[in-house]
């Protein structure tokens, strides 16, 4: 174990962000984001399921050396026993089911263990635990290594020529104050370039891990301000930025890419360093005595994880009562929907039973409330975010004239609406059809048919767009228009002729929508008696 230095902070209430209720709509075969319920993390009855199954859930942990060690013991926790450590981490990473895992410590730096050793524990934890999860472990730090895992596969999604990167590189002095030569610190800044969905997000995500040097001398404190200075440049002038305008980074193999304006950095870790203290404050702010040159995209100062426990507001990460483990984001690309810290060692208990608040896995455990204390003596923070979802269709609509006269014609558009407002002409790409007397072309041209009482067509759009298809109807009123003074046959005369004509529409002998409307004296829904006699009054006058 590495001594930490003991930082004391007061309690604080946890304070987050909330998203405000938001509906996106759910593709038939690709799951988009869905409704954002109102309600928080129901932490005191043991739910920590997500608010919206799309949110990411970021998790940063010390894990005391116990995983990246393939002789470490692996008992089970059950009902009558304490388990191993490793059993603790297990239950505890299976009930907070982290989307992304940053993990500190994921070697024994007693055993004198080679990095291949680590790395395959590592391999071997991930795969019972987080199977298909991607994986990379850093080789810095003498044999106390960090640790990456992703729900989703690294690849390079900023040019570089790298998903994933042990390290920083070497940065030149800048105007920053940052120090020529510096890097990430004893135990490095490990990077991953997650690849998201792009059918559920419309960005990806950069994450960091991190562990500061421990120790509470000056030197320690020098130690890990270069180590947070560097790793705020980086973010600022690398990754927010394109081509290194400052000429900071000598990489001249590949030149730094900024990231895509929808794709945040998120990092964390073991900083040993507590609120208020320059560490952690240069991490969030680059420059704590320049409001405008954060980490954040727009050079604001970025979230940081100024969270608590549920139950008594306790701040601490680390057994001593200091708060030494943060998670940092981007929040003006990522919005933030819940954080906390777990340990079960501050639930609602008697004795070292749970009484209240213990995750589905956990209950009926023995001295469950002592899982956090064995499994390492930091507790893990965790946090809920919403990354900019992917734009999808939310909707088509149909513009047009709500008449059109008999055996007339009228041109009708159509618009597909998006996720992001956005909007698209697709008159000439959806797909039309209608119901009733009339016709419609490939374009929209609607052609009404020559009908012997007023009446209605219904237009009809489809559009498709990736796994989603929207519709909307439009009904249309089709006006009778047709003289109806008793000239049946159309001569421009009345006469006896029109009593023949009127007699083969009545009987349905004559078909022709144009005598029929003609016949269809009072514009009713049928040609009969009434019609009838309403012809011959009109031939007597």
């Amino acid at each position: 174990m590495n001594a930490e230095s003991a930082h004391r902070t007061p309690a604080v209430t946890c304070t987050v962000d909330r998203l405000p209720g938001r509906r996106w709509r759910v593709a038939a075969i690709v799951a988009l984001a869905v409704t954002a319920s109102s309600r928080a993390l129901n932490i005191q009855t043991g739910d920590y399921s997500k608010n919206d199954p799309n949110f990411v859930r970021i998790m940063t942990w010390n894990v005391l050396q116990h995983l990246g060690d393939p002789n470490e013991p692996t008992t089970p926790w059950t009902t009558t026993q304490v388990g191993s450590p490793v059993s603790a981490i297990n239950l505890v990473v299976a009930a907070m089911n982290p989307d992304i895992l940053l993990l500190q410590e994921c070697g024994d730096i007693n055993a004198n263990l080679t990095f291949s050793q680590v790395q395959t524990a590592m391999q071997q934890w991930r795969n019972a635990n987080l199977p298909g999860y991607a994986l990379v472990v850093s080789t810095d730090g003498g044999d106390i290594h960090n640790a990456i895992l992703s729900r989703w596969s690294f690849t390079d999604i900023n040019g570089d020529g790298r998903a994933t990167t042990i390290d920083i590189p070497n940065l030149t002095a800048g105007p920053g104050g940052w120090p020529a030569g510096g890097d990430g610190g004893i135990r490095g800044w490990l990077q991953a370039e997650v690849n998201l969905p792009d059918a559920t997000y419309l960005g990806n995500l950069y994450v960091g891990c991190s562990h500061f040097k421990a120790g509470g001398t000056s030197g320690d404190e020098t130690d890990r301000v270069i180590a947070a200075k560097n790793i705020a440049a980086y973010i600022q002038y690398a990754l927010n930025q394109s081509g290194d305008p400052l000429n900071i980074i000598p990489d001249a193999s590949q030149p730094p890419q900024a990231l895509n304006a929808n794709t945040p950095v998120v990092w964390g870790g073991d900083f040993n360093t507590a609120s208020g203290q320059n560490p952690v404050n240069i991490l969030r702010d680059n420059n704590p005595a320049d409001p405008a040159d954060g980490t954040d995209r727009n050079f604001g100062s970025s979230w940081r994880s100024d969270v608590a426990t549920a139950y008594n507001g306790t701040v601490a990460t680390y057994q001593s009562g200091s708060r030494l483990d943060w998670i940092l984001v981007q929040d003006t690309i990522a919005s933030i929907n819940a954080a906390w810290i777990f340990d079960t060692g501050r639930m609602p208990k008697t004795g070292n039973t749970i009484t209240q608040g213990a995750p589905p896995n956990m209950v009926g455990l023995f001295n469950n409330a002592t899982i956090n204390s064995v499994a390492s003596d930091h507790f893990p923070v965790l946090v809920d975010i919403q990354v900019p979802p992917a734009v999808f269709l939310a909707s088509v609509s149909i513009a047009g004239p709500g008449s059109v006269n008999s055996g007339q014609s009228a041109q009708y558009t159509g618009t597909a609406h998006f996720s992001d407002s956005s909007q698209q002409d697709i008159t000439n790409t959806g797909s039309w059809s209608v119901t009733g007397p009339g016709s419609i072309t490939s374009g929209g041209l609607f052609t009404a048919n020559v009908v012997p009482f007023d009446t209605s067509a219904t237009i009809h759009l489809q559009y498709t767009s990736g796994a989603i298809t929207e519709n909307d109807s439009m009904v249309v009123a089709i006006p009778s228009v047709c003289d109806r003074s008793g000239d049946v046959n159309g001569d421009g005369q009345r006469n006896g002729e029109d009593i023949g004509a009127f007699v083969g529409v009545i009987t349905g002998v004559d078909t022709d929508a144009l005598r029929t409307c003609r016949s269809n004296m009072d514009n009713s829904a049928a040609v009969d008696a009434v019609d009838a006699a309403m012809l011959v009054t009109a031939l007597l006058i």
